[in-house]
């Protein structure tokens, strides 16, 4: 009787164990089914909801698959996008991994011939300080967005760095302003050199004018036409320097009508050799004019190239010495004409050769009043219209080449 009545308490003790075992386990599968889908209006208080526990389990997988998705639908689509966009993209880690990074990125800091694989951090992407500290920052900060001017030299660039912290992700964006920047540095230094070549002549006529009035007074008839003529030059230039600044708005903004026709080349050539003879015989220049392979007729905006010999030619006179000669050879073949003026004058320097066709531009220690400084910019954007080629080869006191292709 008593191992009879110790068995049944045994099962008894056994069957409250593993009742608090199930509960136990119930408990904490309700609180953990609870903290799951505490964002639902859904009670969860005992077993007998297992269908529905089962249901919202199967909802919560369903969403987290779209969402998985999405996530990756919006990668594929990024990176087979990313290579268009404007701005260098790079996606890092807190530890400044590269887990991403499109092609205009590399383009902006020259690595555009490397292969994307051997960019694994940061470091080996960049080595600039300021973009190294920019993403530390970032990484630091409680912001969610930064962003930051930089400026990197050799050569001199201008970059818009912005960065948005995500997920532990840096997410950083590069746009250049190296354009933009230099756009703005060449209207103020063009506003600048505009007032400065305008001041100059408006001075000395003011200065000349008063004098002027003093010779009339004491009837000095020498004075009073030497006074006149300075004025009447000074006149002329202004009457040109406001020429060329219109026609360099005319050409860059593109409202000078241009009318590019076939014409006689000969009788262009005597028309320009008019315009300066003035010019070449008061230097005693001699102009040497050849043209090769007997070509007849050209395809040019005649107006314009115009321009294009006068300023050339003008320019060379003022750097020539006295009794010296200038030559222009012109060449047409294979459907290219060619020109070359060549003149032995004073010459520029290899440093100064790549500035010669900037606005306002003078060469150093031949700087000179009398000029503008924008007639070789003039005669480059006629080129860019034509869509030829204008390069200049140079040495000091050994003359100026400047040759121009165009195509026929």
């Amino acid at each position: 009787m008593f191992f009879l009545v110790s068995i049944i308490v045994l099962l008894f003790l056994l069957n409250i164990f593993f009742y608090y075992l199930q509960k136990t386990k119930f408990d904490l599968l309700t609180k953990n089914i609870n903290n799951l889908f505490k964002d639902n209006d859904y009670k969860l208080e005992n077993l007998s909801d297992l269908s529905l526990i089962t249901k919202l389990i199967r909802e919560k997988i369903n969403e987290k698959n779209s969402e998985i998705k999405s996530i990756k639908e919006f990668g594929e689509l990024f990176d087979l996008s990313k290579d268009y966009f404007e701005e260098g993209i790079l996606f890092l880690d807190y530890q400044k991994n590269i887990k991403s990074i499109n092609k205009r990125a590399l383009d902006l800091f020259d690595k555009n011939n490397k292969n994307v694989n051997i960019f694994s951090k940061l470091t080996d992407f960049t080595t600039n300080l300021e973009v190294l500290k920019f993403v530390e920052n970032c990484i630091t900060s409680s912001q969610s967005e930064s962003k930051k001017l930089i400026q990197t030299n050799f050569p001199e660039k201008h970059f818009s760095l912005r960065a948005i912290n995500v997920s532990e992700t840096i997410v950083l964006f590069i746009r250049d302003l190296t354009e933009l920047v230099t756009l703005d540095k060449t209207r103020k230094e063009f506003f600048a050199n505009t007032s400065h070549e305008l001041k100059t002549p408006v001075t000395s006529i003011q200065l000349n004018v008063e004098a002027l009035k003093n010779s009339i007074k004491i009837d000095n008839k020498v004075d009073f036409d030497y006074f006149l003529e300075k004025i009447t030059n000074d006149s002329n230039r202004l009457q040109k320097i406001s020429k060329e600044i219109g026609d360099v708005h005319a050409l860059e903004t593109g409202s000078l009508p241009v009318n590019i026709k076939e014409f006689i080349i000969d009788d262009f050539i005597l028309e320009t050799k008019i315009l300066i003879d003035t010019l070449l015989d008061s230097k005693k220049i001699n102009l040497k004019i050849t043209k090769k392979n007997k070509f007849k007729k050209v395809r040019l905006d005649r107006n314009l190239f115009m321009i294009v010999f006068e300023n050339i030619l003008s320019n060379s006179i003022r750097y020539s010495k006295t009794g010296s000669s200038i030559e222009l050879d012109l060449t047409k073949s294979n459907g290219q004409l060619e020109m070359i003026f060549k003149d032995f004058g004073t010459g520029v320097s290899e440093n100064e050769l790549t500035h010669i066709f900037e606005r306002f531009y003078r060469s150093e220690g031949l700087r000179s009043d009398k000029h503008s400084g924008l007639g070789l910019s003039i005669v480059k954007q006629i080129v860019k219209i034509h869509e030829g080629k204008i390069f200049a080869n140079s040495s000091l006191n050994k003359g100026l080449s400047i040759t121009i292709q165009i195509p026929q």
